[in-house]
């Protein structure tokens, strides 16, 4: 666009972690606490969805001067992880923000 100085790509994506490509038992971190002594454990969520895109818009605005602009957007939730302290399905997939947000100027 505009004599090839603006550039946009954009991605959309969707994973279920049951179905399609079954990469079921996603492994997770947790903290359980048992007779008041708390324990760090690796256990399995059996079912998770992730759905997001991904926008990028670049931009050689004048000689010498390019900005790179950048928006994630990320829906990750365990569909099913239940621990003996409680059910965690619905809860958002630990590290994973809704929405993400990247810029350069040089």
């Amino acid at each position: 666009m505009a004599d090839g100085k603006v550039r946009f790509n954009g991605s959309a994506f969707y994973y279920d972690y049951y179905d399609y490509y079954d990469y079921s038992d996603l492994q997770v971190f947790a903290f359980i606490i048992v007779d008041g002594l708390g324990f760090s454990t690796l256990s399995n969520a059996a079912d998770t969805t992730i759905v997001g895109a991904e926008f990028d818009l670049q931009w050689l605005s004048i000689d010498n001067l390019f900005i790179n602009l950048g928006l994630g957007l990320l829906d990750a939730e365990y569909e099913d992880f239940v621990l003996p302290t409680g059910d965690f399905s619905g809860n958002t997939i630990t590290m994973s923000p809704d929405v993400t947000f990247n810029g350069l100027i040089q």
